[in-house]
């Protein structure tokens, strides 16, 4: 088993993006409409939309959403790969930490 710290640290920082507190209601948000643009977003969410956004980019660039342009509007929605690719990599950890151990 190979390990890298590239991929702990990939893991690491993803689980630290789903525990947010911002981050975790998006998400929750996400799994129950299944895609939303960010205008609607930020009225469920009621918070400014610089914060929405900060946290939208972020969790983009980790691959735990997608989106994709509508006319004038940005759709997001969970990156339907994420959690299972997640869950690999958190489990390749864990069995990495067994046989060290």
């Amino acid at each position: 088993m190979e390990f890298s710290n590239e991929k702990a640290r990939y893991a690491i920082k993803s689980l630290r993006c789903l525990i947010h507190p911002v981050k975790g209601k998006i998400i929750n948000l996400l799994e129950k409409e299944k895609k939303m643009d960010v205008t609607n977003i930020i009225q469920v969410m009621n918070l400014p939309q610089p914060i929405i956004s900060h946290h939208l980019v972020e969790m983009k660039r980790r691959n735990i959403l997608i989106s994709k342009r509508e006319g004038r509007n940005v759709i997001y929605s969970i990156n339907p790969f994420f959690l299972d690719e997640l869950k690999k990599k958190v489990e390749n950890c864990v069995a990495i930490e067994l046989v060290i151990k």
